[in-house]
């Protein structure tokens, strides 16, 4: 049996268009002479539409499209994802689509918790019979419970949807190749690819042997098609190019590259924003360009996504800013061929103290006036995304975000945060990786102690511990959900774990007020986590 696995972009909300999708991948797969395509969780609505599932014009419009779809089903099958409403109750579906209508449902049976407002869970499972094939199609979050389980060993392969976001890791290929081989039943992954603000779905839909072997893997972050014949000990792959222009191309993909998080972080950063603008109809961006590390970085993936010409960074100097700093940031911009403006925020600072001088004379030098500055930039920034139309990207990274280390309404502008769910450690990485085959970002930003340069002679270290330090005791804290004895316990300095920690605890009402951070691990701040204010 000839199978397609499509491997699509879909817009968050837009029915029509990704039907239209869709629809023109069934044509293309019926034209190669497939007998079977598949499709992602969700694929007629998006992941996740939330709240736009309790409105009944959705969920109708959603079935209205499906129907379309199912109309141009003849002599294929296709399986697609949509939430389908049956005796009354709401499911995330597989629909099975055949002869021109809706065939068969399969009902998604274990449902997240951030589901579980919307959908009911099924505990109905069937086959589809399809050219004698027993094929039982599944989500990727049924697959471990063992009475599915039990129910996939008597098929004679497994269609398991799914809508996989990045988190920095490959454990789902790892989890299906090893439940293939338990079931001794080959396995077909379909997934998505795209930016949906805080979710970038990775793509890498794949195909297991019965033996747990991947046979082939579609790559990350890209859409495509692949074909490939069933029984999957033998398959045969090849794949149709991701434009749909009809017609195969014999191209393989390796499945033995090694697993390079960084590599793929930089990647899932760089089309979360071209997706995050593309999906919203920005052109254009724009950010506040200091010289620093983080900002370089952003620079970077921003020109990656948007290309140079739609991307405008101003220099914000003031008293305090070294002329390392200025030259570092000009020698980016300049290598970057970005359009870059210096304004210099010191007369608007010196304004701003005069104004304040009745209430703080007196009074040493300190936090607040170190804020105006921060506080002044956002300003400058907001000003020029409001007269040129480009929205403005935050620089903060997670390490910061996660202790406070940043200004409200200065540090914690923009309209999406690409570091956001980047450790300052990995974010040197990711440095090092854009520069890994010439330098773009100067070596100097990557090697000089960093510094938010808003006194004299400020370090980050004056503040926080080494990156290296903090950045463990907060991977521990966020990812593993290691209390802080535990993390005390393996050898991390109590004081600066206590300390550390109360700075999480105390901050959360900076993060309540963060602009959407890009998810690229297994705890972002989104709705990952969700903690009492």
């Amino acid at each position: 049996m000839k199978i397609s696995i499509a491997q699509l972009n879909y817009t968050n909300g837009s029915i029509v268009k990704n039907c239209e999708k869709i629809i023109a991948r069934i044509h293309q797969a019926k034209n190669e002479g497939c007998e079977l395509v598949i499709f992602s969780e969700l694929s007629v609505c998006g992941t996740l539409p939330y709240d736009l599932l309790l409105r009944n014009d959705f969920i109708a419009q959603c079935n209205e499209e499906l129907q379309k779809i199912a109309r141009e089903c003849t002599n294929i099958t296709a399986i697609v994802g949509c939430p389908v409403v049956e005796n009354g109750k709401l499911y995330n579906s597989a629909v099975c689509l055949r002869n021109g209508q809706i065939e068969q449902l399969f009902h998604k049976n274990y449902i997240e918790w951030d589901e579980q407002l919307y959908f009911t869970e099924n505990s109905e499972l069937k086959y589809l019979h399809s050219n004698n094939l027993n094929i039982a199609a599944i989500f990727a979050n049924d697959i471990e419970n063992q009475h599915i389980k039990q129910h996939c060993k008597h098929a004679d392969c497994v269609v398991v949807l799914s809508s996989q976001a990045f988190c920095g890791n490959n454990e789902i290929h790892t989890q299906l190749a090893q439940i293939a081989k338990e079931i001794s039943t080959p396995i077909i992954y379909g997934n998505c690819v795209g930016g949906e603000v805080s979710a970038v779905f990775e793509g890498a839909s794949a195909v297991f042997s019965a033996e747990g072997k991947m046979e082939e893997m579609l790559p990350y972050f890209e859409e495509e098609c692949k074909i490939f014949d069933v029984p999957c000990r033998d398959v045969a792959c090849y794949v149709s190019v991701p434009q749909f222009g009809g017609g195969d191309v014999a191209r393989y993909v390796s499945t033995n590259q090694p697993f390079n998080k960084i590599a793929l972080t930089h990647n899932a950063l760089v089309l979360a924003l071209k997706d995050f603008c593309a999906k919203r109809n920005f052109k254009t961006a724009t950010l506040g360009l200091s010289g620093g590390l983080d900002s370089a970085v952003v620079l970077a993936l921003t020109v990656q996504a948007l290309g140079s010409e739609n991307v405008r960074v101003f220099l914000l100097p003031s008293e305090f800013s070294s002329q390392h700093s200025i030259d570092d940031a000009v020698a980016l911009a300049e290598k970057l061929n970005v359009q870059y403006d210096t304004l210099s925020i010191v007369p608007l600072y010196n304004t701003a103290l005069q104004t304040l001088q009745p209430i703080f004379e007196g009074l040493p030098f300190g936090l607040a006036e170190e804020n105006i500055q921060s506080r002044l930039r956002g300003l400058l920034l907001m000003a020029a995304s409001n007269k040129f139309g480009s929205i403005v990207l935050n620089t903060t990274n997670k390490s910061e975000a996660a202790v406070g280390y940043g200004t409200l309404y200065g540090d914690t502008n923009g309209a999406l945060s690409i570091l956001g769910d980047v450790y300052k450690t990995d974010v040197y990485r990711l440095a090092h990786y854009i520069n890994r085959n010439e330098e773009i970002i100067p070596q100097n930003t990557i090697t000089k102690a960093p510094s938010a340069e808003l006194r004299p002679d400020q370090k980050d270290s004056d503040s926080l511990p080494d990156y290296e330090v903090l950045d463990a005791i907060l991977y521990e804290f966020l990812e593993n959900n290691q209390s802080q004895n535990e993390i005390i316990a393996k050898g991390f300095s109590p004081v600066v774990v206590e300390k550390t920690l109360r700075l999480v605890r105390m901050n959360e009402y900076k993060r309540f007020q963060f602009p959407p951070v890009v998810a690229v691990s297994t705890c972002a701040f989104t709705a990952q986590r969700r903690m009492p204010l």
